[in-house]
């Protein structure tokens, strides 16, 4: 396997860890009072032959931490490339212990810890590494960086680069106004949406944009190669395929790009997949932004935010070639930006419930993304490609009963073919598949607690338990 390829199963192997982990909590009774596993490290220790099959190794460091932070246990685990725990490595004896299904396993033993325990790859060293080739580009002393760790050299380069942005600012030309002429020919048809059009619960566009409603009517979305056009040598031009234009009440345009400013990571066209909910109230994770921006406001007011914290809004062409656009407050610390479709002038009105999605009382929302992204993965890593916003929402209680009989079929059956008298009646995988089918289109998406879809499954077990036995047994001969 490719050098490149290992990595990037090393990045799956501790998002993988960490997803498990998450989503044990969050089917806890009270997972705020749970601890909280995160992978510090990964390193590729080699490839060894396990019941005659070539299986990677990699040892993972992970630190769990109380409600309060604290960190609270430390631990050097040994995994397959499949997530499979193989041993807890001892710094004691010096040693992969193994778990106990292998602790017979001499040979198995032996060849573990014939492993270099340092590792062909290091993930941190090689994130680090790649971290310091940004911060050289920036202009960031090497000796700086050299005695930063990977998370405060990170810290630094959003820093450096907010830093560059805020500079660039003061040097700005006086915002460009377009005359009604000008306005209509490069707005004439596109999308609009109102400044009165609310982002969550309780703020407007024009509150989040600091555009004054009694000035300002709407934004409408253009391309930016038609806005170019309008604009003088001197004045800031988006390198994107669309643009804000703010409405004036007497007709006139204004170019708003004093008030954001392109996402640098994923602003331009990029290929990096975000998760939106569409007003549809259905959740999908795919890579078709064309375009991004960070919301600073005026003057940069909002410059001091972390990129994790800064809303953004985001634009996307539609399969029938309307634009859609979305509104999201920060990203998760792998980049994932988690939006909410706003209401345009094409797309109708969409519900509360979607805007609170993205409400401030639910808590920062650097950890609402986090919560929010990993359940949402829990799906999607399983090949669900839509599923309700209920199940993206990082709340155990609103579960949808359909997005997990979809992702977790294969689990179910297998369970419920367990059951004695199943399976030995006529009664197949086939069956059972289709009873699910037939749940899980009835539901029409309610919300379920975890405690409920328990009770679900065993309901479904039950009648077809019951069904099973007016059925003969099978011949057993």
């Amino acid at each position: 396997m490719e050098k490149e390829e290992i990595i990037e199963k090393m990045k799956e192997l501790r998002e993988n860890i960490e997803l498990k982990d998450f989503m044990e909590k969050l089917n806890s009774e009270n997972p705020e009072l749970e601890n909280t596993k995160r992978v510090e490290n990964v390193k590729y220790l080699g490839e060894i032959i396990i019941n005659e099959k070539k299986e990677q190794i990699y040892l993972v460091y992970e630190k769990t931490y109380n409600p309060q932070g604290e960190c609270v246990k430390e631990s050097i685990c040994c995994y397959t490339a499949n997530g499979e725990l193989l041993g807890i490595y001892s710094d004691s004896f010096q040693a992969i212990a193994l778990k106990e299904e292998y602790k017979n396993n001499s040979e198995l033993y032996k060849e573990l810890n014939e492993l270099d325990i340092n590792g062909q790859l290091d993930l941190e060293e090689i994130e680090k590494a790649e971290l310091e080739q940004i911060a050289k580009s920036l202009g960031i002393d090497k000796e700086e960086i050299k005695a930063m760790s990977s998370m405060e050299l990170a810290q630094k380069i959003e820093e450096h680069q907010d830093s560059k942005e805020s500079k660039k600012e003061e040097n700005k030309e006086e915002q460009q106004t377009l005359n009604k002429e000008e306005t209509k020919n490069i707005t004439d048809g596109k999308q609009e949406i109102k400044l009165g059009t609310r982002v969550d619960e309780y703020k407007t566009l024009g509150k989040t944009l600091d555009l004054n409603e009694s000035e300002y009517s709407k934004v409408v979305i253009v391309y930016s190669e038609k806005l170019k056009e309008l604009q003088g040598d001197n004045e800031k031009i988006n390198n994107t395929m669309y643009s804000f234009v703010a409405i004036k009440k007497d007709g006139t345009a204004e170019v708003i790009n004093d008030r954001l400013k392109v996402d640098e990571r994923t602003g331009d066209n990029s290929l990096k997949e975000s998760i939106k909910i569409d007003a549809n109230e259905k959740a999908r994770k795919d890579n078709k932004t064309k375009t991004r921006f960070q919301i600073i406001g005026k003057n940069g007011q909002n410059e001091a935010k972390s990129d994790y914290e800064k809303e953004t809004l985001s634009v996307e062409p539609g399969q029938y070639g309307e634009i859609k656009a979305y509104y999201g407050k920060g990203r998760t610390r792998d980049n994932v930006n988690i939006e909410t479709q706003l209401e345009t002038s094409n797309i109708k009105p969409t519900s509360i419930d979607i805007r609170k999605m993205q409400a401030e009382r639910k808590g920062t929302h650097k950890d609402n993304n986090e919560k929010m992204a990993k359940e949402a993965d829990y799906y999607f890593n399983k090949g669900v490609e839509e599923i309700s916003m209920y199940s993206a929402d990082g709340d155990k209680d609103t579960v949808i009963l359909a997005d997990y009989l979809e992702s977790n079929k294969d689990i179910i059956v297998d369970k419920i073919m367990q059951n004695e008298i199943i399976a030995n009646s006529q009664f197949g995988e086939k069956d059972i598949e289709e009873k699910i089918q037939r749940v899980m289109e009835d539901e029409k998406g309610r919300p379920y607690t975890q405690e409920e879809i328990r009770e679900k499954i065993d309901e479904i077990e039950k009648e077809i338990v019951d069904d099973a036995s007016n059925f003969p047994t099978r011949n057993r001969r």
